[in-house]
């Protein structure tokens, strides 16, 4: 029985990122993945707060067809970000139930804070996405490369600690906003660079590797995100 339904929200054209769709196969038979088909052509000069009605309603309709799935995940590129993070919104629901000692098994984790469309939401991940507009500002890192992530630069594991994050208050800008926000739950920033790439003029394509033969140089970051899926 399927466990698990992945949205994947690409922009703007449909036939594009396979490689993020495909990978969610590859992962475990009991995956279902769901390319999300709401938002295309001129759909996606309709705003954000549309756009994310759109697909909020689409994975209500594919969680309904899919009866047995039990998570949910979104993988989103560009635009696809913002989009998916609206959807998210509208689709979470709190968890008010409370379970007896006796029906807690031994490796139960801590009561989940709340359900995305009815499912257990496991990962979040955007790809290019300007969730804090499109400035630019602090984006470029020059560090040492993994050899096996050549472009994945710096990876930035997040600050869950609330003292921490209250520390910073009082540097308030939008960036800083976030990230107390993101205090809530574990999260990670990657950055990646094609600087040196002869791909670098297409970064923007390259990061989700929209053809392999033209973006192949992105290949590594996909990997690195299959390597840290959280299922």
């Amino acid at each position: 029985m399927p466990e698990k339904v992945i949205v994947h929200r690409e922009y703007p054209n449909p036939q594009a990122n396979l490689s993020l769709a495909e990978f969610s196969f590859s992962l475990n038979c009991g995956f279902v993945t769901q390319r999300s088909q709401c938002n295309s052509a001129t759909q996606t000069f309709d705003g954000v707060d549309l756009m994310g009605e759109r697909l909020a309603n689409e994975v209500l309709s594919v969680v309904e067809q899919r009866r047995g799935v039990k998570k949910i995940s979104f993988v989103a590129h560009s635009l696809g970000g913002l989009v998916a993070r609206y959807a998210i919104g509208r689709l979470y629901e709190p968890n008010n139930k409370t379970k007896s000692s006796s029906e807690k098994s031994r490796d139960e984790g801590e009561r989940l804070e709340g359900f995305i469309a009815g499912l257990e939401p496991m990962n979040f991940i955007t790809f290019a996405s300007p969730h804090l507009g499109s400035s630019g500002n602090k984006q470029h890192r020059l560090l040492v490369r993994d050899e096996k992530y050549p472009h994945i630069v710096h990876v930035d594991k997040g600050v869950t600690n609330s003292n921490e994050a209250e520390g910073r208050s009082d540097l308030y800008d939008p960036e800083e906003e976030m990230i107390r926000g993101l205090t809530q739950v574990p999260w990670e920033r990657v950055d990646v660079s094609f600087q040196k790439s002869s791909q670098r003029l297409v970064a923007h394509n390259t990061i989700q590797v929209k053809s392999y033969w033209l973006n192949s140089d992105g290949a590594d970051v996909i990997n690195h995100m299959m390597d840290n899926f959280i299922i």
